[in-house]
C-alpha cells in the first residue's frame, strides 16, 4: 500500500521500489578499490543480496534489481583487489604472471591449482614430494617473506608454476605435513594471496552475468552497459570494453544532451553516464580508434562537461526529527554554514546544516562512531550505488517487507545529532536507533514539493510517530505537511 496525503504525489511502491536513478557526479564505474572513502567492507552484502533476489523474482521484468546485483558484485570484486594489493603491491588484483586477457580472470590450471591447493592444505590424500621438489618449494616459500618485490614476484611465478606441474606430489607439504609452525604460517600465506584472485574473479563474473540480465531486459540500460564495460577493462579485455563503453555513451547522450534542468529534483537526481562512458571510450581507443568516431565522442563529452558545471553535486541524505515537528523548515538552519562532505567526494566544503533537534540517518554496523561523509547517509549512493532517494536502500534492510523497520531489521542503524554543530561526528553524538528512543522506521515515502519524505517516517515506543526527509540541500523546503 502507498501512502498518499496532500500537496504529495506517492513514491513507487514496494514491487516498483528501485526505480532508480542517476545522482549527479558519482563515478557509477567504481573508482580504483584504494579510493574508497568509506570501506566497502561495511555493506551489508549478503542482506542485500538476499533481498533484491526477492526483489526480483517479484519483478522479473525490471533491470533494476539485476543492476543492483552487478554493481554488489562489482564492490565486492573492487575490494577483493583491494586486498591483494595489500598482500603484493602492483599486483593490481592479480598474481604475478596471471592472464588478466578474459573476464575469467585466472588461467584455466592456475584455477585448478588453486582450488586443489586448499583440499590439500585440509590433508586430503596426502603424497609426498622428492627431496628435491621439497627443497626448492620451502626456498620459493621462505622467498615470499623478502622485502624485494621482484624476488617475491619470481617466487610467486615459480610456486604458480610448481604447483601445476607436481600435482599429487605436492600434496603432503600443503597439507602440513612435517612442516614447522612458520612454514605452515607460510603456506596459508600462500593460500591466503591465491584465494583473493580467485574471490574477485567470481566477482567479476556475478557481475557481469547480472548485468547482462539488466540488458536482457532493456538492452539501453545505460548503468548496466557502463558497469558491463567497467568489469569488462578490469578483466583484461580491453577491445570489448572499449565497445560497451561506446554503447553506454550512445545509450544516454541523447537523453543527457536534451536535458533541461540537471540539478532540480524531478523523480531523481541525473548524472551524466554518456560523460563517463565516452571519457573512458576515449581514454582506451587511443590513436587506435575511429578518428571520425573519436572526434565525435570527444565533441559530446565537451558540451556535457560544460552543461554540468552548474549541476548540483548534492547526496540526498535522510533527516530524523528529534523532536515534535510538522515541516522540513523547522529542522533546518537558514543561518548557519558547516564543513562536511555533504557530496560525498571526499572534500569538506561549507554546506547548509540542520538545527540539533535533528539527526542524520547513519549506517554504522562497527558502531565507530564517526561519520566522514555522506555516503555514510542513507540518501542517492548509499553503499555506492545509485538510488532515487534514501527510502529505497533503506528499504533493501526491511528483509520481511513490511514496509518498515523494527527489530534486529534496525541493526546497523545510527542516528547523528551534531550538538554543537560543527560537522563533526563527536563523542556521543553517533548512537544506535535505541539510544534515542526509536522504535522503528518507515521504508515507504512520498513525493513532495521539497523532495521525498516519510509522513510517519519513525516510530516510538509510546505510539508516537513523526515525519522524515530525504533532505535535498539545493532546493528549497519550506512546504508544510498537512
Amino acid at each position: 500500500m502507498t501512502l498518499t496525503g496532500p500537496g504529495s504525489r506517492p513514491l513507487a511502491p514496494r514491487s516498483t521500489a528501485l526505480a532508480i536513478a542517476i545522482p549527479i557526479f558519482a563515478a557509477w564505474v567504481l573508482p580504483a578499490a584504494a579510493e574508497f572513502m568509506e570501506s566497502p567492507r561495511d555493506i551489508p552484502f549478503a542482506r542485500l543480496e538476499e533481498n533484491v533476489r526477492r526483489y526480483i523474482e517479484v519483478n522479473p521484468r525490471d533491470p533494476q534489481g539485476p543492476y543492483i546485483l552487478g554493481r554488489l558484485h562489482a564492490i565486492a570484486y573492487a575490494q577483493a583487489s583491494e586486498d591483494l594489493d595489500d598482500v603484493y603491491p602492483g599486483a593490481e588484483g592479480s598474481l604475478p604472471g596471471m592472464d588478466v586477457q578474459s573476464p575469467t580472470y585466472m588461467p584455466e590450471a592456475e584455477r585448478a591449482w588453486a582450488e586443489a591447493v586448499r583440499k590439500y592444505f585440509d590433508g586430503n590424500e596426502p603424497g609426498a614430494l622428492s627431496p628435491e621438489d621439497r627443497a626448492k618449494f620451502d626456498f620459493l616459500v621462505a622467498n615470499l617473506d623478502l622485502d624485494d618485490y621482484a624476488t617475491r614476484e619470481a617466487a610467486q611465478k615459480e610456486l604458480l608454476a610448481m604447483g601445476i606441474a607436481a600435482v599429487p606430489a605436492l600434496r603432503e607439504v600443503l597439507a602440513g605435513t612435517g612442516l614447522s609452525s612458520e612454514q605452515r604460517a607460510r603456506v596459508q600465506t600462500v593460500l591466503s594471496t591465491i584465494s583473493k584472485p580467485l574471490e574477485g574473479a567470481r566477482h567479476l563474473r556475478e557481475a557481469i552475468a547480472w548485468y547482462a540480465k539488466a540488458l536482457e531486459i532493456d538492452p539501453s540500460h545505460a548503468l548496466s552497459l557502463l558497469g558491463t564495460a567497467w568489469c569488462l577493462e578490469e578483466g583484461g579485455a580491453r577491445d570489448k570494453s572499449i565497445d560497451a563503453y561506446r554503447k553506454a555513451h550512445r545509450a544516454a547522450l541523447e537523453e543527457e544532451l536534451a536535458r533541461a534542468e540537471w540539478s532540480h529534483y524531478s523523480g531523481g537526481w541525473h548524472g551524466s553516464v554518456a560523460l563517463e562512458a565516452g571519457e573512458r571510450f576515449l581514454a582506451l581507443s587511443g590513436t587506435d580508434g575511429d578518428a571520425t568516431e573519436r572526434d565525435e565522442v570527444a565533441k559530446n563529452v565537451a558540451r556535457l562537461r560544460e552543461k554540468l558545471k552548474t549541476a548540483a553535486e548534492w547526496i540526498t541524505p535522510i533527516l530524523v526529527p528529534l523532536e515534535p515537528v510538522r515541516t522540513l523548515s523547522e529542522l533546518l538552519d537558514p543561518g548557519r554554514a558547516v564543513r562536511f562532505d555533504l557530496d560525498g567526494d571526499g572534500a569538506p566544503e561549507l554546506r547548509p546544516w540542520i538545527r540539533p533537534s535533528a539527526g542524520f540517518l547513519v549506517w554504522d554496523p562497527r558502531g565507530t562512531g564517526k561519520v566522514e561523509s555522506a555516503r555514510q547517509m542513507f540518501g542517492s549512493i548509499t553503499w555506492y550505488i545509485p538510488w532515487n532517494h534514501g527510502y529505497e536502500p533503506l528499504s533493501l534492510l526491511d528483509d520481511n517487507g513490511d514496509g518498515r523497520l523494527a527489530g534486529a531489521e534496525l541493526d546497523g542503524l545510527s542516528l547523528w545529532r551534531d550538538q554543537d554543530s560543527d560537522g563533526i561526528s563527536g563523542p556521543g553524538e553517533v548512537l544506535p536507533l535505541a539510544a534515542w528512543g526509536v522504535e522503528g522506521l518507515s521504508c515507504r515515502a512520498l513525493l513532495g514539493p521539497g523532495g521525498p519524505w516519510s509522513p510517519s517516517g519513525v516510530f516510538f515506543p509510546d505510539g508516537e510517530t513523526r515525519p522524515t526527509f530525504d533532505w535535498i540541500p539545493a532546493l528549497a523546503q519550506e512546504e508544510p505537511i498537512e
